[in-house]
């Protein structure tokens, strides 16, 4: 919410417009809805750089047996996406 919040406030509706690509991208790109493997290599390289992979990641290690550095790792991920996109809107407006 805090890269969608930024964008739209910081762009206006050329914001909104890019959160709905990012978020779309989100969806087939993450692995959340079919495995990396099988995904376009396009989709493959973005996957890193996609917030929600992280948090999907972080829900896998929950679900399946947690190992605490490993989802530790992936929420700081998720909160430096959140730092990140917070100072670059403050930097904007």
């Amino acid at each position: 919410m805090i890269i969608v919040y930024s964008l739209t406030s910081t762009l206006g509706n050329a914001g909104k417009s890019l959160a709905i690509v990012i978020l779309v991208f989100q969806i087939t790109a993450t692995g959340g809805t079919f495995p990396l493997q099988i995904l376009p290599p396009a989709f493959q390289a973005i996957h890193p750089y996609l917030p929600v992979t992280y948090g999907i990641g972080a829900l896998r290690e929950v679900i399946g047996g947690v190992i605490w550095s490993s989802y530790w790792f992936k929420i700081l991920i998720l909160g430096l996406f959140a730092l990140i996109f917070f100072i670059i809107s403050l930097f904007i407006k």
